[in-house]
């Protein structure tokens, strides 16, 4: 929601106006959450929480800005497993509910009920981030068994792997022009139109175990210490003399870094020495972005660079 922030809690999810003011908080079934999801088209939050190695649950809660309370009543339980579902993805049209398990297991769901449009067991690991495509004909997935996979969103089918990774691959994120991933020795991957199985392009040098990427469809966010690094992917021609000197042209994939996204640490001017544990862009309009940080603050600023707020995500 514009304007609205849901951060997780112990137990509970706590929704802030972008200045800091406490607006509600929403019970959930699990002591961890995993993850959330908004869905616009139907007003409702989708949770993942649970009890790491015990049992998961994925529940869906409607929540109204004008009410600034929950329709308990309306809660749905979507589905609910033996671990912790890790992350959840709902599709651009808001109809669909991806779902990704523990055991290498990827489902998807319509968003309004518990029935299961397909399942299948696409990892040999935990499927650690799930994304749709902007047209909602994939679904892209990335696992701890060091692969990232797009699927054919209607039936499950894999399309393509995304080979290379030297480790577990922590995101994965579909963009305009492909996919991108990073594993956790901290390498980031471009997978051209998200049909070719090993990338075009990859920058290293980022922190190890990094946390998950953030995306508006054109860039990719990624935390780092004390900032946000922001990446636009394009390509670029290349002219070079064939081995047999003839002038030719190829196509080089390029990651140019943009101006970073800074905070500062309260009361100080020096710069923040913590990585983002989370981050989230604005569904309305993509202008804000919110980072979690390891502290408990919530920091919060525009697309632009300019500052909004920063705030502790407790309870006063």
């Amino acid at each position: 929601i514009d304007q609205v922030i849901f951060s997780s809690g112990a137990g509970e999810v706590l929704v802030w106006s972008v200045e800091g003011s406490l607006l509600a908080r929403i019970p959930v079934r699990g002591r961890t959450i995993s993850d959330i999801e908004w869905n616009g088209k139907s007003s409702s939050l989708y949770i993942a929480s649970g009890i790491p190695g015990q049992i998961g649950s994925v529940e869906s809660v409607p929540w109204s800005k004008e009410s600034g309370r929950t329709v308990e009543v309306a809660r749905v339980v979507h589905w609910i497993a033996r671990d912790l579902p890790l992350d959840i993805a709902l599709s651009p049209e808001g109809d669909r509910l991806a779902i990704g398990l523990q055991d290498g297991t990827v489902l998807v769901q319509p968003s309004s009920s518990e029935s299961i449009l397909w399942k299948a067991a696409t990892h040999a690991a935990a499927v650690t981030s799930l994304d749709w495509s902007d047209d909602g004909k994939q679904l892209v997935s990335s696992s701890r068994d060091r692969t990232a996979k797009s699927l054919d969103a209607k039936s499950g089918d894999v399309i393509t792997s995304f080979v290379d990774h030297e480790r577990t691959v922590s995101s994965v994120r579909s963009l305009f022009v492909g996919c991108v991933t990073m594993d956790e020795a901290g390498i980031l991957r471009v997978y051209p139109g998200g049909t070719a199985s090993h990338p075009a392009s990859s920058r290293k040098g980022f922190e190890q175990q990094t946390p998950k990427l953030a995306s508006d469809r054109e860039r990719v966010l990624v935390p780092v210490e004390g900032a946000v690094l922001r990446f636009r992917l394009r390509t670029k021609e290349i002219e070079f003399k064939d081995k047999e000197g003839k002038d030719t042209k190829k196509t080089e994939w390029i990651i140019d870094e943009e101006p970073r996204l800074l905070w500062t640490a309260p009361d100080s001017g020096e710069t923040d020495s913590e990585i983002p544990l989370s981050l989230a862009i604005s569904a309305h309009d993509s202008e804000l972005i919110a980072a979690g940080l390891a502290d408990g603050r919530i920091v919060v600023w525009g697309i632009d660079g300019s500052r909004r707020s920063s705030f502790l995500n407790r309870i006063p």
